[in-house]
């Protein structure tokens, strides 16, 4: 860390602006540092989501899982699980050798993931039995409506939302989840952000969501109170936890990159997503923890949220990574806003 903040610039009134900046005629408390860079953010962002799929007539298109932004060299990196030269020729034809950067990462296979019998008023991190066995994320409320946050891709097209032994309510198709079996994250309606693998479900009558999660491992009825969101959007170093209904509590997780596409090994795609790493044990979550809440700890023993869990990918060298949905995402894309206590 520097203690200066860096502000690019692609344009000749970008320049103007810095000037004023490094200028003191706009004072601001952090040093400035400006640099004049070829490709804007929108630019990266075209790149970034075309790269992760360069489509039909490329060859081993299917080696790249991965494309995140590189805001310090002004480029995307795209990740390949193997090396091919027609493949990295095919990207250099049509992006360019600086638009883009090879990462590769050996042996890295990828799913998206899915306590055990949780009733009315629902916790976050307990058992969804339906459309696809996952984990509910967070209590949301829209107005008075209690809702339940969870992944978009354990109620691809909507559908019943359920426990084993009860109904929560009803996400609906478009509007209310963003994940489409063979292609993955698609627009919420009327927007043209990607939100990530978010889904929203409403509560059936006579039901209720609480604002807790539940804590611990696997079949814990210990919860928490979840007593804020979190205040920004994630960074390069974060700490966090994430709890999963098969896997339990797992902390210490630290993010990596964001703003990141993942596509899994089927083809499906999670755009701008987070990504991050567990180097320790290697027990890294599973199938069955897909939409469970990623937070961390307060000092007061509530949890403030952070995210939704999307999926995981295990590899032989770096122990575990994880991915998940800014809860910012959530907020910007569906109506309400988190639940808290």
């Amino acid at each position: 860390m520097t203690g200066t903040v860096r502000l690019d610039s692609t344009t000749g009134r970008g320049e103007n602006l810095l000037a004023q900046f490094r200028d003191g005629h706009l004072r601001v408390a952090t040093p400035v540092q400006g640099l004049r860079v070829t490709r804007s953010i929108a630019q990266l962002e075209k790149v970034k989501d075309e790269a992760i799929d360069p489509g039909a007539g490329v060859p081993d298109r299917d080696a790249i899982f991965m494309t995140e932004p590189d805001a310090e060299t002004n480029r995307i990196n795209v990740y390949v699980s193997r090396l091919s030269e027609p493949l990295l020729q095919a990207l250099a034809a049509r992006f360019g050798t600086d638009a883009i950067a090879i990462r590769y990462m050996a042996e890295t296979t990828s799913t998206g993931d899915g306590r055990n019998n949780d009733t009315s008023p629902f916790y976050g991190g307990a058992k969804t039995s339906t459309p696809n066995v996952c984990t509910t994320g967070f209590s949301w409320r829209n107005g008075s409506a209690n809702m339940m946050l969870t992944a978009g891709h354990c109620a691809p097209g909507g559908g019943d939302l359920s426990t084993p032994s009860s109904v929560i309510g009803y996400v609906t198709p478009n509007s209310s989840e963003n994940w489409n079996n063979g292609t993955g994250s698609v627009y919420l309606s009327g927007q043209s952000t990607y939100r990530g693998d978010v889904a929203l479900s409403s509560v059936v009558s006579g039901k209720a969501t609480s604002p807790y999660i539940y804590r611990g491992g696997p079949g814990s009825s210990s919860g928490a109170a979840v007593g804020e969101m979190w205040s920004r959007a994630p960074v390069s170093g974060d700490k966090y936890c994430v709890g999963g209904h098969v896997t339990g509590e797992k902390c210490n997780w630290t993010v990596y990159s964001t703003g990141i596409n993942f596509k899994h090994s089927d083809g499906e795609t999670a755009r701008n997503v987070v990504r991050s790493f567990y180097r320790n044990d290697g027990v890294c979550t599973v199938g069955g923890d897909s939409g469970g809440p990623v937070y961390t700890v307060r000092s007061d023993g509530k949890v403030a949220a952070k995210g939704i869990h999307h999926g995981h990918s295990s590899n032989s060298v770096s122990g575990c990574m994880q991915v998940f949905t800014d809860i910012w995402q959530a907020y910007y894309g569906l109506p309400g806003s988190l639940a808290t206590a």
